[in-house]
């Protein structure tokens, strides 16, 4: 089967048009899945259009979803929303650092205002959407193929929940972790995996969560700006400046996260397993 891969869209569905369209995705005869690895929404302006995009994939098994940080971000703000009713901090907390409370309105069409004095009224039309009903739902931890496995920040490890008190599973068996440890892992990073050295799995992992671009800075020499030929996945236009967000591709891993709010550009690599 050959997959074409991408993570981090954050609604900003024309660039991730025009990574599919090049990589071939949209002309490609043969069968083919798209596996998205998280964070399908927030901060971008297209959140309506990203949410039917996926839903006709869903709609005709051509897609599968990993589960990203910001899919749980938008449970949790729907938890948060009624208990601090009557108040702001849902407005200065990290889901408006994070975009989340901009897509809460997005598809509600709430103000400021209606957060704090209507709560109720705003998750309630909120749960309604495809974006809960069936994207969410649709969504698993990670998915896994011969040779990689996918997932948004990590794999749960025993090192990845160092804070918590309680027994987690060993990295043998983090296929049988929990909600909360694969909570954790998703807000992991592989910068943090390859300076730690925790545990790496026998597959190649396929990320995103951080940008590509950490690991250029931290692993690689710099390329001096206007020198040197860059090699390029679909997405990127090929200049030295958005070759930084390029797959990153350490010991183990593949980081395709191209953090589009900065890049403009999407990364989509194409694996066939």
């Amino acid at each position: 089967m050959k997959y074409y891969v991408v993570s981090d869209i954050h609604s900003f569905l024309t660039p991730l048009r025009a990574a599919l369209k090049e990589a071939g995705y949209f002309s490609d005869p043969e069968p083919h899945k798209l596996v998205v690895c998280g964070d399908i929404f927030d901060r971008g302006s297209e959140p309506l259009e990203t949410e039917q995009f996926i839903c006709r994939l869903l709609e005709r098994d051509e897609v599968i979803i990993v589960r990203g940080n910001h899919e749980d971000l938008m449970l949790s703000l729907l938890e948060d929303a009624e208990v601090f009713e009557g108040t702001s901090v849902i407005l200065h907390s990290h889901y408006a650092h994070n975009g989340t409370v901009r897509t809460l309105q997005r598809f509600t069409g709430a103000s400021n205002r209606d957060i704090c004095e209507r709560p109720a009224e705003i998750v309630a039309k909120m749960r309604k959407t495809e974006y809960i009903r069936t994207i969410i739902p649709a969504a698993r931890d990670w998915f896994e193929t011969e040779n990689y496995i996918f997932v948004h920040g990590w794999i749960p490890c025993r090192e990845a929940n160092e804070m918590l008190d309680e027994p987690v599973p060993t990295f043998r068996e983090w296929r049988k972790a929990s909600r909360l440890d694969w909570e954790c892992a998703r807000w992991m990073d592989y910068v943090e995996v390859l300076k730690r050295g925790l545990p790496k799995p026998e597959k190649t992992v396929i990320c995103g969560h951080r940008s590509a671009s950490y690991g250029h800075d931290e692993f690689e020499k710099p390329v001096p700006t206007g020198k040197g030929k860059v090699t390029r996945s679909a997405g990127s236009k090929g200049n030295v400046e958005e070759s930084h967000f390029r797959p990153f591709y350490g010991d183990g891993l593949i980081a395709i996260d191209a953090c589009t709010v900065l890049s403009g550009v999407t990364n989509c690599i194409v694996i066939e397993d």
